[in-house]
C-alpha cells in the first residue's frame, strides 16, 4: 500500500474508532484498544524506519544515509517530500563514496533540485563520472548514452 493512502487511512480509521469509543458506551473499551492498535501501527510505519534510518546514517552509514535521503523524498507521498534534507543526506553518502548517491547528486545538479544541490554542469558531470567509476550502473548507462 502506497505511504499515502497509510498516512490518510490510519489517520480517519483512528479518529472514527475514537468517536465510537467517545460516543457509545457498550463499544468504548474495543473501539479504544482499536484506535490504539490503530496509532501503534501508524507510528511503527511512518515513524520508526526513519528514525532508526536518522540514527544509522549519523553514525556514518553510507547506506543508510542515502536511504534517509529517499526516505524524505517518498516519506509522505510526492506532495509533502522535504527535498533539502533529500539533497543533504544525499550529499553526505556521495562525498563518503556512496556509488549510487554520487549518481543522484549528479544528476540533480545537471537541473537543480534545491539550494543543496544547484544547477551546475561541471559538478554533475564530476559527480554522475565518479559514480561510474565507482561502479554504479546508472551512470555507466548515462555516460554510454550521451556520447
Amino acid at each position: 500500500m502506497p505511504v499515502d493512502f497509510i498516512v490518510v487511512l490510519l489517520p480517519l480509521l483512528i479518529i472514527v474508532a475514537a468517536l465510537v469509543a467517545a460516543t457509545s458506551p457498550r463499544l468504548r473499551k474495543m473501539a479504544a484498544k482499536v484506535a490504539a492498535l490503530l496509532m501503534f501501527t501508524f507510528v511503527m510505519i511512518y515513524f520508526v524506519p526513519g528514525c532508526l534510518l536518522m540514527v544509522c546514517a549519523y553514525c556514518g552509514d553510507t547506506n543508510s544515509q542515502y536511504a534517509l535521503g529517499v526516505w524524505y523524498w517518498n516519506r509522505c507521498g510526492n506532495y509533502w517530500s522535504d527535498i533539502e534534507a533529500r539533497d543533504r543526506w544525499w550529499l553526505r553518502a556521495a562525498e563518503a563514496g556512496h556509488p549510487h548517491a554520487m549518481f543522484q547528486v549528479g544528476y540533480f545538479h545537471r537541473y537543480g533540485s534545491s539550494s543543496v544541490i544547484q544547477k551546475d554542469l561541471a559538478k554533475a558531470d564530476f559527480w554522475i563520472h565518479a559514480a561510474a567509476k565507482a561502479g554504479d550502473d546508472d551512470a555507466m548507462t548515462l555516460i554510454r548514452e550521451s556520447k
